[in-house]
């Protein structure tokens, strides 16, 4: 393998766009192929990557001996079977998160990596934004004290994306906001915290506003347009809390919900001090001196976090090193996720 790892997009939807963008600009990468049933997405991302040609059919990538790794930017319910046969043609695999549907089929993923000897990396892609680190570290260096709650806000006012689509299909999607929105912030959280002793979970979905589909108005639509022929199963609206062995953890989020109120945060309480996490953003940091109560905030901006990401993936493959964002790591939210959805169903706490 050269100093270049050379990489094939499987789906080239808005995030294999991101992907594309991000991996040409992280100098130790370069796109090589792409694939997508969709003609017109395979052009843009040709486009951005420089690419001659692209394929409707993924196995064409896999069959592609200049290609060492592939991107997976496909319907959740697509990513097991495809990661497990990119794995088994030799090839390492960034794939996006959701890891996959369940959490069965994560393991199942997993195991493949080891078995084939590839590495498979997730795209939880806060574990490589600055901000998220520097709370890492300011965190384990004991600045806030022992932390014994953590609070999670993730809310949109009227939104629901690509609804109709297999965003909104339990089957495809397997899920909605929590397992769309809901795992990039349980995801930082576990990755801040170096993973809690996740003890149960106890949580609710409720897919309501948009159980008539023509009738839903809404504000904000991506993902495609509203296929008002489609299935809308799964919820819009989540919360719960998640029992560690370390801080108590509560989170809710929303697509849609009726009161019109927007939140992306997430607060880290201590006993001498306290961070709100601005998601996507920076962070403030709340403590105390002698005579004095203070806030704080770093004036530098973020890096770009997809940059970040492409290139911590091509360094894993080419050095050999972990990554922060190897499967196993990622593992922990997936079952989380398992959890939330079972508790949901059964209406009780589910123990780990």
């Amino acid at each position: 393998m050269s100093d270049i790892l050379k990489i094939g997009i499987i789906g080239c939807g808005t995030i294999g766009r991101i992907h594309a963008a991000a991996i040409k600009k992280a100098g130790n990468c370069r796109v090589v192929a792409a694939c997508d049933i969709d003609d017109s997405a395979g052009a843009a991302v040709a486009e951005i990557a420089g690419l001659d040609t692209t394929s409707s059919d993924y196995r064409d990538v896999l069959a592609d001996d200049s290609v060492d790794a592939v991107t997976v930017g496909i319907p959740n319910h697509l990513h097991a079977g495809v990661t497990i046969d990119a794995l088994r043609a030799g090839k390492h695999v960034f794939c996006e998160k959701p890891i996959a549907t369940t959490y069965d089929d994560a393991v199942s993923m997993a195991r493949e990596s080891k078995v084939n000897g590839k590495r498979l990396v997730i795209g939880v892609v806060n574990r490589f934004a600055d901000s998220v680190n520097q709370i890492k570290s300011i965190i384990a260096r004991g600045e806030l004290g022992e932390i014994y709650q953590v609070n999670i806000k993730f809310k949109a006012y009227r939104s629901i994306p690509g609804l109709g689509t297999w965003f909104t299909d339990k089957k495809r999607a397997g899920g909605g906001v929590m397992i769309d929105w809901g795992v990039h912030y349980v995801d930082l959280v576990f990755f801040i915290l170096d993973g809690p002793d996740v003890r149960s979970v106890s949580g609710k979905g409720f897919g309501r506003l948009a159980r008539n589909p023509r009738a839903y108005k809404f504000l904000d639509m991506w993902a495609g347009p509203p296929d008002y022929s489609g299935v809308y199963d799964v919820e819009e609206y989540a919360s719960g809390i998640i029992r560690t062995g370390g801080p108590f953890i509560n989170f809710e989020g929303a697509w849609a919900h009726n009161i019109n109120e927007r939140a992306a945060h997430v607060d880290f309480l201590g006993e001498t001090g306290g961070i709100r996490l601005d998601y996507g953003g920076g962070f403030t940091v709340y403590g105390q001196t002698d005579d004095f109560l203070y806030e704080s905030r770093p004036i530098k901006k973020d890096s770009d976090f997809y940059v970040n990401e492409f290139y911590a993936f091509a360094d894993s493959v080419l050095t050999g090193t972990p990554n922060r964002a190897d499967i196993d790591q990622v593992l922990p939210v997936q079952k989380v996720l398992d959890m939330f959805y079972r508790s949901s169903r059964e209406d009780r706490e589910i123990e780990a």
